[in-house]
This record gives structure tokens, C-alpha cells and sequence, in this order.
């Protein structure tokens, strides 16, 4: 059965070993103890952010140490005591404060157990150790016993810092990331799931993500046989946005129908991870629905988004995501046109009435794929609209901004008025 031991100010949970030769006929044992953690190593990662809400708990992997005494034939008194154990924390098993003492009965066994998870990374190898001994009550050889264990911090680190994320498990695809480890002086292995690992020195593997999207990526620590698993999420780009947006014009005269535009700021989404690891363009496309001027046999399927305006350039991302400085206009060097249709230079004339649109495929690849012939990705699809009112109101829309002037030269952003200011 189980009992308690009292020794002065000590109590052990104790459980009796059962050391019976026959029924009833009870028989010497050895004095004896050991000391033993079932594994050698404890992993454990702070808690992170990934983004506002989403925060994961501190994790850790655990150890038990268990610690068996045998009184023998005349028992003995048992003493347990620790060097850097509070580096680690009870979280399950007996409730027993170390140092302690207790007296194991003659041919009795005390055991118990303790479960741990880290708290606080080891400065060394085996920093943590527990040792037992137990004196045996005649006078005769004592006993003793040992084990060490060695808490490890691991830390996921984006090289992009975004707010206050720091050790986000959340990537871009081709993001790059340090893994390490403390205490440094031990060697750590660690395995991709997907993506790359070069090895660094002094603690530190560099990882690079993979360039497909990876909702249960990981990667896997591994020191003495023991495994932690860290969770990744690799995401691709998913839309565009226009941040800002300044809107200019192009000194046309007043009373005709003249040229506008605004310059964006485009960035990559979403913003909580980094894509610095690829090349993003706006692919070239035909223009669809022409109307009126737009359809004007002139121009002969000159609309089309191409090279010439922007179109199958290829952007490295930059810090923030940000994609490119995009000029979303149409210039004062178009043909003018009578209202018959006739195209002249007469600038007594201006643009007649019309409207044309851009569907404009967003791809992406890894920088180092641009000019191969690889396929590529598509992030997106926005539009850009042209529309010339008939009373000669030009108006340009992408991306949530709609820049417009009218003959008497004024400009309005989103419906607000701003000052006039020519193109750079």
C-alpha cells in the first residue's frame, strides 16, 4: 500500500517494493537508490505573435524524473538535492521540494516522480542535475546515484522585423530566417520540412521558406535523440493594395478634355509576413470593352498593357512589401479627336467620350527565375479604368483611387479637390 514517511520536518510519498521471498516470509534487500530524467533534454520557445490576435502560448517539451530509494536490511535515510533545477517547473507528478530528507524503512522502497517543462535554457551541457544518497541507519556503505538534463531555448527570428512580431512562425514564401539555440556551446540539429537550411557557426541556422505555399510547414530540432517541432506557416501573395496616392496633371489648356494622373504606391499582401524573397510584375494583358474614343479604328489595338506602360517589368520586393511606384494616367500626347472621330492635332480639339479597362493579371516568381522559362504565379487580378465624359471630364481609376479633371483643369482625388501639380 501507500504510506508516508515522516523524518522530523521531511514527508516522502512512498510506495512499498514488494520484496517478499514467499507469503509472509519478508526478506533482506540491498540498500539501494536511483536517480534518473526519462529524457535528457527539455525544449522550450517563448511565446510569439504572428499577427494582432494571434498569439501562441509558450511551449516546451517535458522530462520526468523519477527517484527510487531501498531502505535494505536495516534502512536509511535518504537525501536528494539539486543544482539548477529551477531552471525547471513542476507540471505534474509528486509535489516534493528538493533538498529533502526522509527515511526509507528497513526492506522498503521509496519512489517518486516529478514531471518538468523548462523555464529558463541552461548555461552548459548537464547544468541540471539531481543526486541521491541514502546512509544507511547501521552505519554500513552509503548509496548514491546522479542524472543531468539540459534545457534548451529555441528561437525562430524572420531577418524582417514587422512591428513588434519578432519571432513570428508566420513567412512569405522565400523569406529568410535564423533558427537558434542557447545555450550555443551544444549542437543542435535541424531539419526543413520544406524550404532551405545552411548551417552558420556559433548557434545559428539560416532558413530560407519555400516558394509554394505551406499552411503546416515545420521545422525540426533535434539534440540527443530528442525532437521539437516548430510550426510554420508559409503563405503566398494574395492581392495588392494602393497605399497612397498623389494625383497630377499635364498642363493641358483649359476648355478641352485634357491629361491626368496619380502615382500609387502599391504594396504586396498581406503585410504581416515579408516577400523581399521574390519578383512580382503586373503581366501584360489586352484592354477590353472599348467605347468611343478608346475604339477608334486609329489606334488599332494600341491600348493594350505592355512593356511601354509598365506592364512584364519585373520588381524585387522591397522593405514593407512595397511592389512599385506606379503611374495610373493618360497623357496629354494623345491624338486629339473632332467629334466626328477624325484624329488631329488641333488642340482647338480635345478627347471625345469613351471608355476603355485593363484587367491586369498580377504574377510572381523567385528573383532568380525571371528570365527563365518557368511559369508564373498569379497573386491577383485588379482593373484600371479609362473613362472620358461628354462633357470632357477625364477620369482614371485603380486600386480604390479615382483621379479626375475636368476642362476647366481641376483635379480631384477621391472627390477631393487638390492642388495642381505636373508630373515628375
Amino acid at each position: 500500500g501507500t504510506y508516508s514517511i515522516e523524518d522530523a520536518l521531511f514527508a516522502l510519498p512512498s510506495i512499498w517494493c514488494g520484496c517478499v521471498a514467499a507469503e509472509n516470509e519478508p526478506r533482506e534487500t540491498n540498500l539501494s537508490v536511483s536517480v534518473s530524467f526519462d529524457k535528457p533534454v527539455v525544449f522550450y520557445e517563448d511565446a510569439y505573435t504572428n499577427a494582432p490576435g494571434d498569439v501562441v502560448a509558450k511551449r516546451s517539451t517535458r522530462t520526468t524524473l523519477s527517484i527510487s530509494a531501498c531502505g535494505g536490511a536495516s534502512g536509511g535515510v535518504l537525501s536528494v538535492s539539486a543544482r539548477n533545477l529551477g531552471k525547471l517547473v513542476r507540471v505534474g507528478g509528486n509535489a516534493v521540494s528538493i533538498p529533502y530528507e526522509a527515511v526509507v524503512p528497513s526492506n522498503a522502497t521509496v519512489s517518486l516522480s516529478v514531471e518538468y517543462e523548462a523555464s529558463a535554457h541552461s548555461a552548459s551541457m548537464d547544468d541540471i542535475s539531481v543526486a541521491a544518497t541514502i546512509v544507511p541507519l547501521d552505519g554500513g556503505n552509503v548509496a548514491s546515484d546522479s542524472d543531468t538534463a539540459t534545457a534548451v531555448k529555441l528561437e525562430f527570428t524572420p531577418n524582417y522585423l514587422i512591428d513588434t512580431f519578432i519571432h513570428r512562425h508566420k513567412v512569405g514564401v522565400r523569406e529568410s530566417a535564423r533558427f537558434f539555440w542557447q545555450p550555443q556551446s551544444i549542437a543542435v540539429i535541424c531539419e526543413a520540412g520544406a524550404g532551405k537550411l545552411t548551417n552558420q557557426e556559433n548557434g545559428v541556422w539560416n532558413y530560407t521558406a519555400p516558394l509554394t505555399a505551406n499552411e503546416f510547414s515545420s521545422l525540426t530540432a533535434i539534440y540527443r535523440g530528442i525532437e521539437y517541432q516548430f510550426a510554420l506557416n508559409v503563405v503566398e501573395p494574395q492581392s495588392v493594395v494602393a497605399k497612397s496616392a498623389d494625383a497630377f496633371d499635364y498642363g493641358v489648356p483649359k476648355n478641352i478634355a485634357g491629361g491626368a494622373g496619380m502615382e500609387l504606391e502599391l504594396l504586396l499582401l498581406p503585410t504581416n509576413v515579408s516577400f523581399m524573397g521574390i519578383a512580382v510584375q503586373e503581366v501584360p494583358s489586352d484592354y477590353k470593352d472599348p467605347q468611343g474614343y478608346f475604339a477608334n479604328g486609329y489606334f488599332d489595338f494600341a491600348w493594350s498593357h505592355t512593356t511601354n506602360r509598365s506592364a512584364g517589368v519585373w520588381h524585387i520586393i522591397q522593405a514593407r512589401n512595397l511592389f512599385m511606384y506606379d503611374y495610373a494616367e493618360m497623357g496629354d500626347a494623345l491624338p486629339r479627336m473632332t467629334p466626328s472621330g477624325e484624329i488631329t492635332d488641333d488642340w482647338a480639339h480635345g478627347w471625345i467620350a469613351g471608355s476603355m479597362n485593363w484587367m491586369i493579371p498580377v504574377g510572381w516568381k523567385g528573383p532568380e527565375a525571371v528570365n527563365a522559362n518557368e511559369p508564373v504565379k498569379q497573386a491577383c487580378v485588379y482593373w484600371q479604368r479609362f473613362r472620358i465624359s461628354p462633357d470632357g471630364v477625364l477620369e482614371v481609376e485603380k486600386l480604390g483611387y479615382v483621379v479626375q479633371r475636368n476642362t476647366n483643369s481641376v483635379i480631384r482625388l477621391n472627390g477631393e479637390i487638390v492642388p495642381l501639380r505636373p508630373r515628375e
